[in-house]
Formats: C-alpha cells, structure tokens, sequence
C-alpha cells in the first residue's frame, strides 16, 4: 500500500467468505436434489392418482396411523394432493421457491422442511385436532416460502438499502393467509378437500422460526466492525455484512 502524508484516502475492498470455495469448485454445479426430488414424487404420485385410489392409500389418516400403525402416511400424506388444481398450484410455488432456497441455503431448507414436517404431523396427531384426514405439500411449502421470505428480507436489512421490496414477498404471503383464514376457503384451488389453515399458519411460523435460529446466518449478523489504527497512522476496518466480508483502510 503507497500513503501519501499529505492527503487522506479511503480504499475499501470486498471478500466474500465462500470466494475461496467458489473458486475451488467453479467447474462444479450446485443440483437443487432435494427439491426436485420432492416434487418428482408429488408429481408422479398425482400422475397416478386418476381415480384418487392413492389418495385413500397415502393420505394422512390419524385413525390408520395411530391404531393400524400406517406409518407411511406421515410422509406420504403431504405428497398426495386431492385433485389436481390442488397439485397444480401447490407444486407451481413450491418447485421455485425451493430451488432457489436450496441454491442459496440449502441447510436451511432442510431444517424448514424437517421442522414443519415433524411439527404438522404432531398438531394432526394430537387428539382434539379437529381433522382425520389431511394431505396436500401446502404445510411444507408455507415454511420453505416464509424461510426464503425472510432470508430476503433479512439480507434486505444488512445491505443497507432498507427497501419495501424487500419485505413486499413476507407480508403478500402473511396478506393471502389471513384472507384464507378470514374465509375459510383457499384464493387459488377451488376444488378437493377443503383447506386447513392452522397448517400453513404452523408452516408459516416454523419457516420464520428455522430462518431465526440459523446458526450461520446469526454469525454473520452479529460480528461486529473491528477498527484498528496502524504505526503509519492508517486506519483498517474489518466490517461483515452477510456473506460479505469488507476491509477499509483510510490512509
């Protein structure tokens, strides 16, 4: 570095702390597998629910789980949907949002998905849960959307631009469950089984709450600028925003 003792300057430089790993693995691509897995098997299970003999075989069934032991409904139950407007609508979110999720994060789309999984089949077990029988993949994608939703609106906060845009996703998403709940009928699928929005709530909610709890997310937040005067008299700052590591040297 070349200081001039007659006039200050001011250099500021950005180092991305994946740079190095990006680099390394350049030639390689990041496969959203989790993502299309999920939404293959949706897809193929409603490809061959024609007369909805799947549906009663793989839905969620809280009588067949708890007393015949159909364990597999647990799962199944939020891949079978009960029509295909149902299916339709569901999937042509949730292949978007948790392609991109799991590009960005693909950590915290797994906890998304674990957490509002485990979480929804607790409230469906649970005795005085007023449905028997559920299905549909709307609980999971609630909490893969809200978790995106917030990552954006959080990594919004930290470029200090402060922009509505970046929150517009969150609160259209808050906006359309209320409606839903208001009305008790879902905005888009108008035909199936009727909705249960306790479900996209607990989605919801379980999203917000994996995207909080992100241990690498939270680092990054809360590392705090480091200033540090040097012999020549030159000032260096060490600042992290996000993902973004920044040095600035006044001189």
């Amino acid at each position: 570095m070349f200081t001039n003792p007659f006039t200050r300057h001011s250099f500021c430089y950005g180092v991305s702390s994946t740079s190095a790993s990006q680099a390394s693995n350049k030639s390689s691509v990041n496969v959203p597998w989790i993502s299309l897995i999920i939404s293959t098997a949706a897809l193929l299970i409603g490809g061959f629910n024609t007369s909805n003999q799947l549906l009663e075989i793989l839905c969620f069934d809280q009588t067949a789980i708890t007393v015949h032991a159909e364990y597999w409904r647990l799962l199944t139950g939020h891949l079978v949907h009960s029509s295909f407007s149902h299916l339709f609508w569901d999937l042509l979110i949730f292949v978007p949002v948790a392609v991109y999720l799991e590009i960005k994060n693909r950590r915290l789309l797994i906890t998304s998905l674990l957490t509002t999984l485990i979480a929804l089949n607790l409230l469906l077990l649970f005795p005085w849960t007023e449905i028997r029988f559920y299905c549909g993949i709307s609980g999971l994608l609630y909490g893969v959307v809200s978790a995106l939703m917030a990552l954006i609106a959080q990594q919004q906060w930290q470029s200090n631009r402060k922009e509505v845009i970046g929150y517009l996703p969150l609160t259209l998403l808050l906006i359309k469950t209320a409606l839903e709940t208001s009305s008790e009928q879902a905005i888009f699928v108008s035909e199936g089984w009727p909705v249960y929005q306790p479900a996209h709530w607990l989605g919801l909610v379980c999203g917000l709450f994996c995207m909080a709890t992100d241990t690498n997310l939270l680092t990054n937040s809360n590392v705090k600028p480091v200033s540090k005067n040097s012999q020549n008299g030159s000032k260096v700052e060490i600042r992290m925003r996000g993902a973004r590591c920044e040095l600035r040297i006044e001189s």
